[in-house]
C-alpha cells in the first residue's frame, strides 16, 4: 500500500473527463432509467455524486449478463467451423465502487473463475480473467452505511482496501480525498491522473485522518453478528434440516433479484441458439432460486421446494464458498436485504443460526 496524495473533493469526478480523453472506458454511478446504477460514462456531468450504493454491481463489466462463447457454421461438405468471438476487451476503470463490491470481484469472483484459487478447482474462465486484467477498480470509501449494510460482520469495512487497486477516502476538515494505491494497476491509474493530485502533505497526518474517518463510519453499523458461529452451525450436519430454513425461506417467490444484484453470485447457464446449419452458444446469468435450476435430464429436481433452494443460497454464502475457496461468499453489501420484494432477509437466517449455535454451546457446557 502506498499513500500518494490527495484530490480536492470537488475534483474527484474530473477523473472521468481526464480518462475519457485518453480513450479509457469509465464505469461510474449514474442514472439509468431513474435508478443509480454502474454504467459507462464519458463526462463528470453524468455521474451521481451523492450516492450510497448503486443498485447493480459492477461485476457485469467483468462477467456480463449475456455473452457469446462461440458460433458454429456447417460447410457444404457437412463439416463445421467453430469460431470464438474476438477478445478486444476495452481498458476500463471502475470509478466510485464501494469496498464491498471490490472485495466481491477481486477475491470472491476471482477465486471462482481462476484455476489457481484452489487445488480442487481445475478450470479457469479466460473471458473473466482477461477482462479483470484490463480493469482497474478505484473505490471510494463509504462515510455511512444504511440499515441493510453489514460488511463489518463479514470481516470487511467501509474503508477496507481488499480487492481495490486504488482507495479514495474523505479525510480531514478541508474535505480533501486521500488516495492510496494497492496494485500495479493502481499505480498506472495514478500516473494517468497525476495532474489532478496534490502531493507534499504530511503522510502521517493524512493517514491518521483517513483511519479516523474509517473508524467513525464503522461505528454506524447496526447489523452485527459473529459469522464464525454461523459457520459452526452450518458445519453440523444435524442442522441441515433445521426448522428455521423452512420457516424463513417459505416466503421466497423465486424472483432471483437477490442473486442478480449480489456481487459474488456467479452461476450461469449455456444456451444454444440456432440449428444444424449454424448458430451460437451464449453464456447467461442463472439463479439458484429459479425452480428449473439444476433440474436433471430425467426431470428430477434435487431441491424441489423454494425453502430448500434458499437454504442452498445461505449455505453457499456462509459455508460452501469458504470450504472450497477459503473466502466468504458474501461481502455484506445488503442489496439482497434492501431489494427483496417479500423481505426475505439473509441476516435473519444468520442471526438466528448464530443464536442456535450459541445455545448449543451453552447446553454442552
Amino acid at each position: 500500500m502506498k499513500l500518494v496524495g490527495t484530490i480536492p473533493a470537488g475534483r474527484v469526478w474530473d477523473v472521468v473527463d481526464h480518462l475519457s480523453r485518453q480513450g479509457v472506458r469509465v464505469v461510474a454511478p449514474t442514472l439509468v432509467d431513474g435508478l443509480c446504477q454502474f454504467a459507462p460514462v464519458t463526462g463528470a456531468h453524468q455521474v451521481v455524486k451523492d450516492y450510497l450504493l448503486p443498485q447493480n454491481t459492477f461485476k457485469e463489466f467483468l462477467f456480463p449478463k449475456q455473452e457469446r462463447v462461440f458460433t458454429w457454421l456447417r460447410r457444404d461438405d457437412g463439416s463445421y467451423v467453430v469460431t470464438e468471438p474476438p477478445r478486444d476487451f476495452p481498458e476500463t476503470v471502475i470509478l466510485g465502487g464501494r469496498p464491498c463490491d471490490a472485495a466481491a470481484i477481486g477475491v470472491s469472483l476471482k477465486s471462482v473463475f481462476s484455476a489457481s484459487a484452489s487445488d480442487r478447482w481445475e478450470h479457469a474462465d479466460p473471458l473473466f480473467l482477461e477482462r479483470f486484467e484490463r480493469t482497474t477498480v478505484v473505490c471510494i470509501s463509504c462515510d455511512r452505511p444504511d440499515l441493510s449494510c453489514f460488511c463489518t460482520t463479514m470481516g470487511l469495512g467501509p474503508d477496507d482496501p481488499t480487492g481495490s487497486d486504488v482507495l479514495i477516502t474523505a479525510s480531514g476538515p478541508d474535505g480533501d480525498l486521500v488516495v492510496e494505491v494497492f496494485s500495479p494497476k493502481g499505480e498506472r491509474f495514478v500516473e494517468r491522473i497525476r495532474p489532478l493530485l496534490i502531493t507534499g502533505q504530511s503522510e502521517s497526518l493524512l493517514r491518521e485522518q483517513r483511519l479516523a474517518a474509517g473508524q467513525e463510519a464503522r461505528g454506524r453499523f447496526v447489523r452485527v453478528f459473529d459469522i464464525g458461529q454461523v459457520k459452526a452451525f452450518l458445519d453440523n450436519p444435524e442442522n441441515f434440516d433445521d426448522e428455521l430454513f423452512q420457516r424463513l425461506g417459505t416466503k421466497c417467490v423465486s424472483c432471483g433479484v437477490c442473486t442478480f444484484e449480489c456481487p459474488t453470485c456467479h452461476c450461469f447457464d449455456f444456451k444454444d441458439l440456432g440449428d444444424t446449419t449454424g448458430g451460437e452458444r451464449i453464456k447467461v446469468w442463472d439463479s439458484c432460486q429459479f425452480p428449473a435450476f439444476t433440474v436433471h435430464a430425467t426431470g428430477h429436481q434435487p431441491r424441489p421446494t423454494q425453502w430448500e433452494r434458499y437454504r442452498n443460497r445461505f449455505l453457499c454464502k456462509f459455508k460452501i464458498y469458504e470450504d472450497v475457496f477459503e473466502t466468504l461468499g458474501c461481502t455484506g453489501c445488503g442489496r439482497c436485504v434492501r431489494d427483496c420484494p417479500v423481505h426475505v432477509d439473509i441476516t435473519s437466517y444468520a442471526m438466528q443460526s448464530h443464536a442456535r449455535q450459541v445455545t448449543l454451546l451453552q447446553l454442552k457446557a
